[in-house]
């Protein structure tokens, strides 16, 4: 089961973007946590969404998903 081009865009960009968010928020005088509860629930539910996206995908659509629950 190959990724499709968006899941793997997501995978892609998201990994950089945290870390890029990362290196931002370092310098800057109002202190942003990276690890605290928004950016992780975030990138959790983007990568819950992508996972999703690909599973329908790969069962043939949003009804080749329903019909497998």
């Amino acid at each position: 089961m190959a990724l499709s081009a968006s899941s793997l865009g997501v995978f892609v960009f998201l990994l950089p973007g945290l870390v890029l968010r990362y290196f931002i928020y370092q310098g800057s005088l109002v202190k942003r946590a990276i690890l605290s509860a928004n950016p992780i629930f975030a990138a959790l539910s983007v990568l819950l969404f992508a996972l999703s996206v690909h599973v329908a995908a790969a069962a043939g659509g949003w009804l080749g998903l329903a019909a497998l629950c």
